[in-house]
């Protein structure tokens, strides 16, 4: 039979390890989406996903979601018109 610590890797590690590579992956691929102190913050909170098999990490993480879903609800759109349709190169 499992201990009971094995039940929480099992459950949390794997995803909010997973959750932190994907944070970081966004702040690298974010430069012209996302601005710079959301970018940093991300980062940060990516790390803290690497390392949240232990506990403390969860509420920066969650503060990092709530945070930028405050900003991704009151950030404004930017209408930016679409390039020309390109037709489909031929091989």
């Amino acid at each position: 039979r499992r201990q009971g610590s094995w039940r929480y890797v099992e459950r949390v590690g794997v995803g909010a390890t997973f959750l932190g590579l994907t944070l970081i992956v966004l702040m690298i691929g974010s430069r012209q989406t996302l601005p710079g102190w959301l970018r940093w913050f991300t980062l940060i909170a990516g790390v803290l996903g690497l390392a949240s098999m232990a506990w403390f990490p969860f509420m920066p993480v969650l503060l990092w979601g709530l945070i930028t879903g405050l900003w991704l609800a009151t950030a404004g759109r930017c209408d930016v018109p679409a390039g020309e349709p390109q037709p489909a190169s031929s091989l």
